[in-house]
């Protein structure tokens, strides 16, 4: 009996500790399964991207180019249709205010022995401001050109990424490859700004232009003459932001951070080539009309 008894107890701890390990385990696999959707995080988001870059380099690459570079030129749609709109109605304000004023001096004489106002016949003063017109305007000026955000998603997803994961790879790993020392992050900045910027900016402005169906011809013209503008603002940017890069982003990283940077790049470029394409048709109409 005493050993039957001892053996029972025996089997009885076994199964509970068997039950107990279980009943743990099935709870520490409830909370890991639930902690993602529940704890979503920038770090998460990283580290997804970089098993994204791991799988599908290229395309990974093409995808955020075309978004960054879109997202870019939205940016730069929106603040300039703001102040558009805020000129226009500035200088609204300010022709109902001259109409007014000369409206005023129409004014022909007061009664000397009363303050009554006296007016003649044929004053007029309506402020002749044509509000339909004044709306139209705004409309179409607070609307998104999807066209050109079009572009700037063709131009980041089919120019920028390619161009730059090729060019980082090559730059990093046949070029000038070994660990990032000062001396090799110096070589590989001076070589990327004033070997590849000097290509890289005229062509994305090019692209952009003819995707806009300007000749040819009229774009080699506009690139002659912008081509020194834009790389003194692209060294602005660039030159610092490519020091960080070449020194602490590690290669696979390298075009998602040029990407960010090119953000700001981005709006930019969408700025620069709606004003030179701008002062390039007041160019031509003022040499038509002379």
């Amino acid at each position: 009996m005493l050993n039957l008894s001892s053996t029972g107890r025996l089997l009885i701890r076994h199964h509970r500790r068997r039950w107990n390990s279980s009943l743990k385990a099935s709870t520490t696999t409830a909370s890991t399964t639930a902690m993602p959707s529940s704890r979503f995080s920038f770090s998460s988001l990283i580290s997804w991207y970089s098993n994204q870059l791991d799988r599908r380099p290229v395309l990974t690459k093409i995808i955020s180019s075309a978004l960054i570079a879109a997202s870019g030129d939205i940016i730069c749609q929106v603040i300039d249709n703001g102040s558009t709109t805020a000129t226009c109605i500035d200088d609204t304000a300010t022709t109902a205010t001259a109409t007014a004023s000369k409206n005023e001096e129409k004014i022909v004489h007061t009664n000397k022995g009363t303050n009554d106002v006296v007016f003649d016949d044929n004053t007029d003063i309506r402020i002749t401001t044509d509000n339909s017109t004044t709306q139209q305007q705004q409309q179409q000026q607070q609307q998104l050109d999807y066209y050109r955000t079009g572009r700037f998603f063709l131009i980041g997803a089919f120019w920028v990424a390619p161009a730059t994961h090729l060019w980082y790879g090559f730059l990093s790993t046949r070029l000038l490859s070994g660990a990032a020392t000062p001396k090799r992050i110096i070589q590989r900045l001076l070589i990327d700004q004033f070997g590849a910027a000097p290509i890289f900016c005229p062509t994305f402005m090019g692209l952009l232009w003819l995707l806009e169906g300007q000749k040819p011809s009229v774009v080699v013209t506009e690139l002659i003459d912008a081509t020194p503008t834009l790389l003194i603002s692209n060294w602005t940017l660039w030159f610092p932001a490519m020091a960080v890069m070449f020194s602490v982003v590690p290669l696979k990283f390298q075009v998602l951070y040029s990407n960010c940077v090119g953000l700001i790049w981005s709006v930019y470029l969408s700025y620069a080539s709606t004003r030179l394409q701008q002062s390039s048709d007041s160019d031509s109409a003022s040499a038509s009309s002379s």
